[in-house]
C-alpha cells in the first residue's frame, strides 16, 4: 500500500509518496513523485548526514534508493523539490522517505 503527501491546488496535483520498497519485485521499486503542470522541476535526496544521494530535473527520472549504483541501506532520507509550473508558480516541498526492503 502506497502513503504519502497528496495534495490538490487549482494548478496542479501533487503525490509525493512516503515510503518504497527497491527490491527488485517490480512493485513500488523507486522513489516515484507524481506532478502535474509542471514546467521547471529538481529533486535532490539526502541522507541523513546530509549527504546528496540523488539529483534529477526531469519528473520522470525516479530515484532507484541508489548512490554510485549500490543500493543504499534501509531508513530514512530526505528530499528537496523545487518546481515551477506553467503559470510561473513556485512550488517548493520538503519532507522524508522510508526504505523498506
Amino acid at each position: 500500500v502506497l502513503h504519502g503527501q497528496f495534495i490538490i491546488s487549482a494548478d496542479n496535483i501533487l503525490f509525493i509518496p512516503n515510503t518504497f520498497t527497491p527490491n527488485n519485485d517490480a512493485v513500488n521499486d523507486e522513489f516515484v513523485v507524481s506532478m502535474t503542470n509542471i514546467n521547471i522541476y529538481r529533486i535532490q535526496i539526502f541522507n541523513r548526514y546530509g549527504i546528496s544521494m540523488f539529483i534529477s530535473h526531469d519528473i520522470f527520472d525516479n530515484w532507484k534508493g541508489t548512490y554510485k549504483n549500490e543500493l543504499v541501506p534501509v531508513g530514512t532520507y530526505y528530499y528537496l523539490i523545487n518546481a515551477t509550473d506553467y503559470n510561473d508558480n513556485a512550488i517548493k516541498k520538503s519532507g522524508s522517505v522510508t526504505i523498506l526492503r
